[in-house]
């Protein structure tokens, strides 16, 4: 009898657990559904999103090869609210640009990077890349009345200041951007609630002193609140000993040194009863060089830090991706071209004046992506987007073989 009620219960717990591992797949599956359908309706969004016409209204040199300017709306029509951390996108018509290769209009995404409860305007910081054809443009003709057209801000890479107590933000060069952006929202949140027991970190790294854009702003910002920390970093001082002065931290930006600052914060705070930092339930929000990203979040994930709380913008792909291989590219029955020592595929085919969509160039948004019939590339930056079977992102991939493609 006994036998027979134990072989009964055991059969109802295979049974409800078969039931439930039945019910964890149609719930994954369910998901990725939904994300897919999400990621086709954000596409179709940019796709039908309409350009606004905007003004140049000031401009500021930050450094040496990094500017700001501040947009409005062409007769001083509403502009479309944003959320810190989200990106415009500009548009510049080819035939402006000398050289040009590329048909139609060149579309470069920048981060947004102020913020205030009512937007009365746009602020963008913008780096002169080396090789930059757009940003080197955009450095020369974005002067005070300069008309320029862009389309909505979008992205995803946003935070929500009431659903967390205690945010890391790690910056490298002009990934400052949209992170200045999120501390401009967390001060407004904290300051509007002095109840509120929340922290917010800054950890900014630049190569020189020269080159970290907005330190006076941080510097003031970490004098007047007591809960927002600022930490800076020299990757590459032009001259060590110019740099004697520097209250901050010469050298490289890691994990370590991370954990090391929070727990110099929390001693610092030991009167208080409760915990005030806890570096495992801190939210971390990265935007930077992809190599630092990824050396970061895999040193604060061995450290305990959750995934989910690692949050993070990629700028692109890496320059030093580019390599010597030279491969041949056919797009249909009577096109090909060669690709060697450029930076992406997409990069490969603008520059033979062929017509491609694309916008944010980190593998965000989808519009580049293309049908692969033939070869094998790389994709060098992990991407959300959604592709269908053997479609891939021009923006971050590279030949590694001869290639047939449809675009």
């Amino acid at each position: 009898m006994i036998s027979q009620v134990v072989l009964s219960l055991l059969l109802l717990i295979f049974t409800v657990g078969g039931i439930g591992i039945v019910l964890c797949q149609v719930n994954i599956a369910w998901q990725s559904w939904r994300g897919a359908q999400r990621n086709k309706q954000q596409l179709t969004a940019l796709s039908n999103a309409q350009p606004l016409s905007l003004k140049v209204i000031a401009r500021q040199e930050l450094t040496e090869r990094h500017f700001s300017v501040r947009l409005q709306r062409v007769n001083n029509k509403t502009l479309t609210h944003f959320l810190p951390g989200q990106y415009l996108t500009l548009m510049v018509e080819n035939q402006s640009m000398k050289g040009s290769l590329v048909k139609g209009v060149q579309k470069r995404c920048y981060s947004l990077a102020s913020w205030q409860e009512n937007t009365d305007s746009y602020e963008l910081a913008i780096q002169r890349e080396v090789n930059g054809q757009v940003s080197t443009w955009l450095h020369s003709n974005l002067q005070i009345g300069t008309i320029i057209k862009a389309l909505p801000p979008k992205g995803s890479f946003v935070i929500e200041p009431k659903q967390v107590r205690h945010i890391v933000l790690v910056a490298g060069g002009i990934g400052i951007t949209p992170l200045r952006a999120m501390v401009h929202q967390f001060i407004a949140e904290i300051a509007n609630d002095s109840s509120a027991k929340k922290t917010i970190s800054l950890f900014y790294s630049a190569k020189t002193a020269n080159e970290m854009c907005y330190f006076a702003e941080f510097t003031q910002l970490a004098q007047q609140y007591s809960f927002f920390t600022f930490y800076t970093f020299l990757s590459k001082p032009e001259n060590a000993n110019s740099e004697l002065n520097w209250q901050g931290t010469i050298g490289r930006i890691s994990a370590e040194q991370l954990t090391q600052k929070l727990e110099l914060a929390e001693n610092s705070h030991q009167s208080s009863k409760e915990k005030f930092i806890d570096k495992t339930t801190c939210h971390y929000y990265m935007c930077g060089p992809n190599a630092m990203m990824d050396d970061l979040k895999h040193g604060l994930i061995q450290q305990g830090i959750s995934e989910a709380n690692i949050n993070f913008e990629r700028f692109g792909v890496n320059i030093d991706t580019i390599g010597d291989e030279k491969f041949t590219i056919k797009l249909g029955e009577n096109v090909c071209i060669e690709f060697r020592k450029q930076r992406t595929l997409l990069d490969a085919i603008q520059e033979q004046g062929i017509e491609i969509e694309s916008e944010c160039r980190t593998g965000e948004c989808g519009q580049c992506k293309i049908k692969l019939q033939q070869g094998r590339v790389k994709q060098l930056i992990a991407s959300d987007a959604y592709l269908n079977d053997g479609e891939i992102l021009t923006c971050c991939s590279v030949p590694i073989s001869d290639l047939v493609i449809e675009i």
